[in-house]
């Protein structure tokens, strides 16, 4: 029996949810397989032993990693150990700060790389293709547009399709949207994601429930859900609602239920989040905040006319972003009054979610298809040794 060691990592929410679905269809192909290294609830959930938790190290922003860094640090450098004892085969998923310094580890080392959904080149940091050509075997992309990005600098690439297209049916099979009518009776319903790293919530998650606090007043039927990311323990983002004063008019929920069901809008820190939510057609609002030094340097590096997944995926401006400043809530109040209040453009945004799925969809599942790009690799190494 041909068992092969794999080292596996993941640093954040999606990452660990698209790592768990990766290595559950390689342990069907290869069930003699062993899975180790870095991840969250769901890739401990397949039988992966994480050495470290991403729990630990999950951080966003550019001088925001500086609160994580002892556990940042620990975590590379044991993680840089593991590879010492030389697996067979590496899989890194997104986390680019940490898993591209891993990845030139391993290069030295010679172990095979797959590096599973890009880092954001074509946002900012493009100088990264160069190193990426240099110590990734193989690229897997998420987006089409990613893989003719690749392909143009010699990086070894292979689009597998988007993960949440495995999980989401075609927008005419979603619950139907409730009616404005409808809405008038009950008064609207709002789902608040305001992110799954702390740094995330801590900057964002004060400005939402401004907001609902607000709407509130000012239609006391108005109901809200706070999305919960499963990198949190149960009650933390109960505990700000119970800070802010909200209970009873903003209800928890985890992210792994069905908050979408009825939903009319929802507020979302751009991210995943935004994609897998215009997929279930719920229209959206694109929120984000860093520090304000993060943002300063951002703002000289990226490339990029939208921030949102969706935006990017549209070519032009089809959900309202809110970004830095621009992120009160005031603002979302107002956003939020404006959409509800207009059902063309509520339309003309689900007509737009159905493009992105369309674009999307593949034969097979994103995961399958992921499984055999890494068996490639594998097998290729395999007769070169």
């Amino acid at each position: 029996m041909n068992v092969k060691r794999v080292l596996i990592v993941a640093g954040e929410a999606s990452g660990d949810a698209h790592g768990a679905a990766l290595v559950r269809a390689l342990s069907r192909l290869r069930p003699q397989w062993r899975f180790y290294g870095m991840g969250g609830e769901r890739l401990r959930g397949v039988g992966v032993q994480c050495l470290y938790r991403l729990e630990d190290v999950s951080v966003v922003g550019l001088v925001e990693v500086a609160s994580r860094a002892r556990a940042v640090f620990s975590a590379f450098r044991g993680l840089r150990a593991a590879l010492r004892e030389r697996p067979d085969l590496v899989i890194l998923i997104d986390f680019p700060d940490f898993n591209l310094r891993l990845a030139k580890y391993a290069h030295r080392l010679s172990i095979p790389v797959v590096y599973y959904v890009s880092p954001q080149v074509w946002a900012w940091r493009r100088w990264r293709l160069r190193l990426i050509r240099r110590v990734v075997d193989k690229m897997l992309v998420l987006f089409p547009f990613e893989a003719e990005i690749y392909r143009n600098v010699g990086v070894p690439v292979d689009y597998v399709g988007h993960p949440l297209i495995d999980e989401i049916p075609p927008p005419e099979l979603c619950p139907t949207p409730r009616t404005e009518a409808e809405r008038a009776l009950s008064g609207p319903r709002i789902a608040l994601l305001p992110g799954s790293r702390l740094s995330e919530v801590t900057l964002i998650l004060p400005a939402f429930l401004e907001a609902a606090r607000a709407l509130r007043k000012s239609d006391p039927r108005a109901t809200f859900l706070l999305v919960q990311a499963s990198t949190f323990p149960p009650d933390v983002l109960q505990k700000r609602v119970d800070d802010a004063e909200l209970n009873g008019t903003v209800e928890c929920i985890a992210n792994e239920k069905p908050w979408w069901n009825g939903v009319d809008l929802a507020w979302v820190a751009s991210g995943t989040a935004t994609l897998e939510t215009a997929l279930r057609g719920v229209p959206l609002i694109a929120a984000y905040r860093v520090r304000p030094l993060t943002y300063l340097i951002g703002r000289l590096l990226i490339r990029v006319s939208h921030i949102s997944l969706v935006n990017l995926m549209a070519s032009r401006r089809l959900v309202p972003e809110l970004i830095q400043h621009d992120l009160t809530s005031a603002g979302l109040v107002r956003r939020t009054r404006e959409l509800l209040a207009d059902p063309v453009r509520l339309q003309i945004m689900r007509a737009g979610f159905r493009e992105i799925w369309d674009c999307l969809a593949i034969d097979g599942t994103a995961a399958e298809t992921a499984a055999r790009a890494v068996l490639s690799v594998a097998d290729t190494a395999e007769v070169s040794s």
